[in-house]
């Protein structure tokens, strides 16, 4: 048996079209979700990346593994005890080969406890900045996809952090205007009730939302970024 673990960052539950948004933004996902397993009742247990992702690889809260980012004055803590496991640690102990295709470590990051376990770890952006930024997907898959055929034999754990759809949004030209924002009256249009939680409108988005057009640019080009990562 292999496992993958695909993490995709800052991804909304209420932008993929399995959740009822109204966008077709994650055929892909959305197949998943009709033949495997939907989650409907789920929280983050912390932002940003680092003591979610933490928590993702510790099955603890950030109060227990002792990563957090905190606002204003409080100081944060960016130092997991390293006498917690982590879960390639724990793949690696019952006998997988472990690997991490990812953009989040290299010699300056404070988050290195993501590299322990791993005997394979690939960061495609080959940058020495302690994160970047710019991360595509396609350049994630040209790292895990080879990986996985030449240790397809081997009993493996491959964990895949997909940057997208996090800011910038740079993602391939032909998915920077796949989606517009409409203008018009929302008058007499059907109002449904999306799995997510939140009342929406077919075609247009969620109700009670107030979309500036410089904000409503920004949805555009998230939620294509959404469907470009899928689409990868």
């Amino acid at each position: 048996m292999n496992v993958v673990l695909i993490v995709i960052d800052t991804l909304r539950a209420d932008h993929l079209s399995c959740y009822g948004y109204f966008r077709n933004t994650s055929p892909t996902i959305d197949r998943l979700a009709r033949e495997g397993v939907l989650f409907e009742n789920f929280y983050a247990s912390g932002i940003a990346t680092g003591p979610g992702f933490t928590s993702i690889v510790t099955g603890r809260y950030p109060t227990t593994h002792k990563y957090y980012i905190t606002p204003y004055d409080v100081p944060n803590a960016y130092q997991l005890d390293d006498n917690i496991p982590v879960l390639a640690e724990i793949m690696w102990d019952n006998g997988f080969v472990t690997a991490a295709v990812d953009n989040l470590i290299n010699f300056r990051s404070h988050m290195k406890h993501f590299v322990r376990g791993y005997e394979y770890y690939m960061n495609p952006t080959k940058t020495s900045r302690w994160v970047h930024h710019h991360l595509t997907a396609d350049q994630a898959n040209n790292k895990a996809l080879p990986w996985i055929r030449s240790h397809s034999y081997e009993k493996f754990f491959l964990f895949i952090h997909y940057w997208d759809p996090h800011t910038p949004y740079n993602q391939p030209e032909a998915y920077r205007s796949v989606f517009r924002q409409k203008n018009g009256s929302l008058e007499g249009l059907e109002i449904r009730r999306a799995p997510a939680g939140y009342d929406y409108v077919p075609g247009w988005g969620k109700v009670g939302e107030i979309v500036y057009e410089s904000g409503g640019r920004s949805i555009d080009l998230y939620d294509g970024e959404i469907l470009y990562v899928d689409n990868a």
